[in-house]
């Protein structure tokens, strides 16, 4: 059975297009349509409603994923103020960095975190390596084990 979706997969509630895609195959491989106007996220969960601990770990665990992220990103930028610190950078190139990362690096991070729905960017972040697999409570690794694996495989074949 083929489901009807209401919007496109770029508009999944939480951002990732590619958990748009999941869900999207979770609901034909069980048989039941989306009703329409309905979020794709509020009918397809990983395996079944978290509990609230559950749901209060998953964004413990993306708060420390975007930390993790910030800081890789930070640690970049702190590279160009020690460039200019010793006189290889000039502050309007110092200046520039900090606009970019600001436009770019900042605002992608943000915007992965920033959803009601933290599964997919944790999922990703575990699956990239940014959160150390094993320091990750099994409950949430079960919980997000179909997802993970997505960003597995899709990191494989690229």
């Amino acid at each position: 059975m083929r489901s009807t979706i209401s919007h496109d997969d770029k508009s999944a509630s939480c951002g990732y297009p590619h958990y748009a895609a999941y869900c999207r195959d979770v609901v034909e491989q069980s048989g039941r349509g989306i009703e329409p106007n309905r979020r794709l996220g509020e009918q397809c969960s990983m395996n079944k409603d978290p509990s609230k601990s559950l749901k209060r770990m998953i964004r413990e665990w993306a708060g420390k994923a975007h930390d993790e992220e910030l800081n890789r990103a930070l640690a970049k930028l702190g590279e160009a103020f020690k460039q200019w610190e010793n006189g290889s950078l000039s502050g309007a190139e110092l200046n520039d960095r900090i606009h970019r990362f600001h436009q770019d690096e900042s605002r992608d991070i943000y915007l992965r975190y920033a959803t009601n729905r933290p599964e997919a960017p944790l999922a990703h972040a575990i699956a990239t390596g940014v959160i150390e697999r094993a320091k990750v409570p099994a409950e949430v690794l079960e919980h997000l084990a179909k997802l993970i694996e997505m960003y597995e495989q899709d990191l494989s074949s690229s």
